[in-house]
């Protein structure tokens, strides 16, 4: 099994609650089974608090790393949604067979505009932000009225000058986790 700890944690033996136990997946190593619990609580609380609706849109950033790869599979399979998720360009064909609609290369195109392109005059319902800095603003623009940005880390730093008038014009909502 592998399980959530109570506070975190990553040991080869533990105890745990048989309610955050989960069954290790036969094909999974237990490097990676001891990531799973972590990274899913993480996703479904963020998730089900959105209020994603059934065939929405969501930008995930960082979709080739642990957390991403995860959500673009639940948000495909669960919301049906339409999966913009942003990488590195050699990282696109993981990112698209995880589920992703567009697989975005951060080093050679906006994915605001490219967003745009894709979705018109519409907008995304949920945009998952590890990035931080210069993103917030882009995210905020993106999102669709009462749009839920939820921030996960700040990789690019905690520090930024944010345009928040969409958060007014848009009710959105700024979250972190």
């Amino acid at each position: 099994v592998c399980a959530l700890l109570d506070g975190g944690g990553y040991a080869a033996f533990a105890v745990a609650d048989a309610e955050l136990c989960l069954p290790m997946p036969e094909e999974m190593s237990f490097e990676a089974a001891a990531c799973l619990p972590e990274a899913l609580a993480t996703i479904c609380s963020n998730v089900s608090a959105a209020d994603l609706p059934h065939g929405g849109a969501v930008l995930m950033h960082g979709g080739a790393g642990g957390l991403g790869h995860l959500a673009i599979q639940m948000f495909k399979q669960h919301f049906h949604a339409f999966v913009f998720t942003t990488c590195r360009g050699g990282k696109r064909g993981f990112c698209l067979q995880a589920g992703a609609d567009v697989a975005i290369d951060y080093e050679e195109e906006d994915f605001v505009s490219v967003i745009r392109g894709h979705l018109m005059h519409k907008r995304v319902n949920l945009a998952v932000d590890v990035i931080g800095g210069s993103y917030v603003s882009r995210n905020l623009s993106v999102l669709a009225h009462d749009g839920i940005l939820v921030q996960l880390a700040f990789q690019e730093g905690c520090t930024m000058t944010v345009e928040a008038l969409p958060l007014l014009l848009k009710r959105l909502t700024w979250r972190g986790s």
